[in-house]
């Protein structure tokens, strides 16, 4: 006996918002500050923008773009702002994609591969 499965049709603009904040993702600098706040230590723009080897306008407009999205977290201190990464989840996906994991997945042609993202624990 075949069950059809249920599907939930997604809202488009909200799928539309989702693709916006991944994009946020979606460049090597950014990359690099998720990089170093997933160390679990909170870093000022300062901070960051050394580390990174970015200027503090450059830093601060990529740390406003992930905190828009809800990558990351921030807290004031006097005049200084200090990020972390807003979400626990992003420890373990980080390190799929630090192990090459992501790029395995992402050349993956079989219908499996949806499972293989669940297993990762990228929900979106």
């Amino acid at each position: 006996m075949n069950k059809k499965r249920k599907t939930q049709k997604l809202d488009i603009e909200a799928l539309s918002d989702a693709a916006e904040c991944l994009k946020a993702l979606a460049h090597p600098h950014r990359l690099q500050i998720v990089q170093l706040l997933l160390s679990g230590k909170q870093y000022s723009v300062n901070e960051i923008a050394e580390h990174c080897e970015l200027t503090q306008p450059t830093t601060s407009d990529h740390l406003r773009l992930m905190h828009r999205c809800g990558f990351l977290q921030s807290k004031r201190s006097g005049r200084t702002v200090y990020y972390e990464v807003g979400e626990p989840h992003w420890r373990r996906s980080w390190t799929a994609f630090n192990d090459g994991s992501a790029k395995k997945i992402c050349t993956d042609t079989s219908k499996h591969r949806h499972i293989q993202i669940i297993r990762l624990g990228i929900a979106f």
